[in-house]
């Protein structure tokens, strides 16, 4: 995927845990992604982060799973994108030049 958002496929994507990998420079969001609002459906997918750096949380204590409402693309610079996901608890930035969404097991 390229590092261009569809916000309206992101909204109500709850993020169930994030991992960092130093090693490759990736962050991995664990979520649930809806794949049809209508019927309130959603899959376990991984939203990798590639060659990301900079990634900071601001969000308040929170009960339950944070649920992005919105990712905005804040700055592009020698091929770097800078996003910002607003949630339901606050909000996260991350800097990176490549994002993927796969399966949970892919």
């Amino acid at each position: 995927m390229a590092t261009e958002f569809n916000t309206e496929n992101f909204h109500d994507t709850y993020i169930l845990s994030v991992f960092e990998d130093t090693a490759t420079d990736t962050i991995t969001m664990y979520v649930n992604f809806p794949v049809d609002w209508s019927e309130s459906v959603y899959e376990k997918k991984r939203l990798i982060f590639l060659n990301a750096f900079n990634y900071q949380v601001h969000e308040m204590k929170f009960q339950g799973s944070p649920e992005i409402l919105e990712i905005k693309t804040l700055e592009k610079k020698d091929g770097w994108t800078k996003f910002k996901l607003e949630t339901n608890a606050g909000y996260r930035e991350i800097s990176c030049d490549s994002v993927d969404l796969v399966d949970e097991n892919s």
